[in-house]
Parts: C-alpha cells; structure tokens; sequence
C-alpha cells in the first residue's frame, strides 16, 4: 500500500508542479503553452504510430 501511495505521488509531483506555473503565466501565455504541449503531444504519437505500423509490416 505504501509503495502505491509513494508511487502515485511521484506521478502527482510533476503535475503538481507544472499547473503552478500555468497558474502563474498570463491567460494568452498559458494559451500558447497549451497549444505548444498540445502539438508536442499529436507529433509524438503521430510518430509513435508510423512506427508501429512499420514495425507490424515488417513483421509479415
């Protein structure tokens, strides 16, 4: 129990931290890093999927 609990917190830290400054920037700031976090995240699993699916293809 105390191992999820520790766990769950180290996850929650990060989080944590990050809202704390998109609470200290401004609403056009904070919009611009959302859009930026947003962007960062379609590429990556973009990426994550053409791997994928060449990795499948490969396979065959």
């Amino acid at each position: 129990m105390k191992e999820k609990y520790f766990v769950d917190h180290m996850l929650l830290y990060p989080v944590i931290y990050t809202l704390n400054i998109f609470i200290q920037l401004d609403p056009k700031q904070m919009l611009l890093a959302t859009l930026c976090i947003t962007l960062l995240f379609h590429f990556f699993f973009k990426g994550f999927n053409n791997l994928s699916k060449k990795d499948s293809s490969s396979k065959r």
